[in-house]
């Protein structure tokens, strides 16, 4: 058996694709950082997750997975925050949320939900109702 010849792996070339523009400074500050945030939230999640299996909580229901998902944008939203950046449900925690310091010094939280409506929308005066009688019948 010969002696093994090592690849010149200094002289590879690597071809730029000229159809990907270079990315800016603050482009690749922001993919970072919304590649932490994916990394931290999902392993927050998993985390809450498996304590709740283990605490027999139903996470297959559409219910759990509606109410999950506020968590996840919320935890998202917080580290977003954390990094000076914008995400949507910051404005509903700001709507929803104050701080309030008493006099000993302690931080208490006060949310008040009645801040956010949760009715339907009732339809404007101007809108018609209209009613479709289709001149065929599919059945």
């Amino acid at each position: 058996m010969g002696k093994l010849i090592k690849f010149p792996a200094h002289r590879v070339v690597y071809n730029k694709d000229p159809t990907r523009p270079e990315l800016t400074e603050d482009e690749a500050r922001q993919i970072k950082e919304d590649k932490f945030v994916e990394q931290i939230t999902e392993s927050l999640i998993l985390d809450i997750i498996h304590v709740l299996q283990e605490n027999v909580v139903d996470t297959k229901t559409d219910i759990f997975l509606r109410d999950l998902s506020i968590v996840i944008e919320s935890i998202k939203s917080l580290l977003k925050r954390d990094f000076g950046r914008k995400h949507p449900m910051q404005t509903i925690a700001d709507t929803i949320a104050n701080i309030h310091t008493l006099q000993d010094g302690k931080k208490v939280t006060d949310i008040n939900y009645s801040k956010i409506s949760t009715r339907k929308p009732q339809k404007e005066e101007n809108q018609l109702d209209i009613e479709f009688d289709p001149d065929i019948k599919l059945d």
